[in-house]
């Protein structure tokens, strides 16, 4: 059997983090923001990010940018 393998997030850029979960949430009126279905994960993860405030995203971001 295969196993599904995912890129590791752990130490990821906050900012990049940060820009991916708000596209993935979408709202966001900016060219620089573009609405997200990576990998057919749009509606999930759109549920698991709408009911967060962009500053909980940040925080999650920098929470993922410290792993290690």
């Amino acid at each position: 059997s295969s196993r599904l393998e995912y890129a590791k997030i752990a130490g990821m850029d906050s900012e990049i983090v940060a820009k991916t979960l708000k596209e993935y949430k979408g709202g966001v009126k900016s060219k620089d923001y573009q609405p997200l279905n990576k990998y057919g994960y749009g509606a999930l993860m759109r549920s698991a990010t709408k009911d967060l405030s962009w500053e909980e995203l940040d925080a999650v971001a920098k929470y993922v940018n410290g792993l290690k």
